[in-house]
């Protein structure tokens, strides 16, 4: 699961592939409360000859900016989007036969606490078809 975290009114920062696991949300998170989230899904296939694809993540960088954006969230750089596509794929690569379903998420997981507004993006392994 790919993991980066986010101030409010800064940028995002360099992410990390962590070993898949629960995460912890306070009671208070916006995304509990009031459903301030957006998820964003894409798909990675592996074709004839062994290689993996990613299907259009530029799009779909685009479209979690513009969910971001109207929830008052703030969303990764396309650029920033795009590797943490890649590294996710990567370090999935052997759940990767047929088509894989990935999905990122954006999350206010943290309202009450000294840092605020803390966004978590992960990214991880959704199916697999072969």
């Amino acid at each position: 699961m790919y993991v980066a975290k986010c101030r409010q009114g800064e940028s995002f920062t360099e992410g990390k592939i962590v070993p898949y696991g629960d995460i912890s949300i306070s009671p208070c998170s916006p995304i509990l409360n009031y459903g301030q989230g957006l998820f964003e899904g894409l798909k990675a296939y592996r074709t004839e000859d062994d290689r993996i694809l990613i299907f259009r993540p530029h799009e779909n960088a685009l479209r979690m900016q513009d969910g971001a954006e109207r929830l008052c969230m703030a969303s990764p750089s396309v650029e920033f989007f795009v590797e943490a596509v890649k590294q996710t794929v990567i370090a999935n690569k052997k759940w990767v036969y047929g088509l894989c379903y990935i999905r990122f998420l954006i999350i206010i997981y943290n309202f009450l606490s000294s840092l605020e507004v803390l966004k978590v993006y992960y990214g991880f392994k959704g199916s697999s078809s072969g």
